[in-house]
């Protein structure tokens, strides 16, 4: 049985539901405070979804990345939307 992990990102709704809220709290609380300078730290899985929705709504390009398993730190790499990006293997 799948823990869900291996299944993308936009096929799980409680997921993606998660995603949209924090994307619109972040956008109220822009309006007071800029997000120049700002860095963004989650375990992005390997195709860095949040990552690439961050830097392409908020044009954040210090992302970080953290992952405990190599393969998917490996795909990140691969994946990751700007070069400024960093994908950790911890």
């Amino acid at each position: 049985m799948s823990s869900g992990s291996d299944v993308d990102y936009e096929l799980r709704p409680a997921k993606g539901l998660d995603r949209k809220i924090f994307l619109d709290l972040l956008s109220r609380y822009q309006r007071w405070v800029p997000l120049d300078g700002a860095v963004y730290i989650s375990m992005g899985g390997y195709p860095m979804s949040d990552h690439r929705v961050i830097y392409r709504r908020f044009g954040l390009e210090h992302l970080i990345s953290i992952d405990g398993e190599k393969h998917v730190v490996d795909r990140q790499r691969f994946n990751k939307p700007t070069e400024k990006t960093k994908c950790l293997h911890l």
